[in-house]
């Protein structure tokens, strides 16, 4: 497969299959040099991959979108690590989004040992 073809789907794949090259990581490497959580993305696809899940990369930042057989989005996920601050303001705007899109969201939170927890996110209404 040449370079210019290599789709993220692609390098999951090879994740999965543990076929990964170092062309592929010096690949990884320039074509998301502007991504600093290209890791994390990857990190929390390969999991999602390993639980039967199609995973895209979203041209919104540290975002994924799971999409079913036919290529539409069904989940997103947000990607987090546990030492980063979670921007409040940011997850309503990915609530809105969701809510927009009529999927469910989820926020995933890498520890420092790579291990992944998920969380649903949702809106709840407070009544007095």
């Amino acid at each position: 497969m040449d370079e210019s073809e290599i789709q993220f789907s692609d390098l999951i794949d090879c994740l999965y299959k543990n076929c990964i090259s170092d062309t592929n990581i010096s690949y990884i490497e320039e074509k998301y040099k502007d991504n600093s959580n290209i890791w994390n993305l990857l990190c929390v696809a390969y999991d999602l991959k390993l639980r039967g899940k199609r995973v895209k990369i979203s041209k919104i930042p540290n975002l994924l979108e799971i999409v079913d057989s036919k290529g539409k989005v069904t989940d997103l996920i947000i990607i987090y690590t546990e030492n980063a601050p979670l921007e409040i303001l940011e997850m309503f705007k990915y609530l809105d989004l969701s809510k927009s899109m009529r999927v469910s969201i989820y926020l995933a939170i890498i520890d420092k040992y790579g291990d992944i927890t998920y969380y649903n996110l949702s809106e709840v209404s407070l009544s007095k």
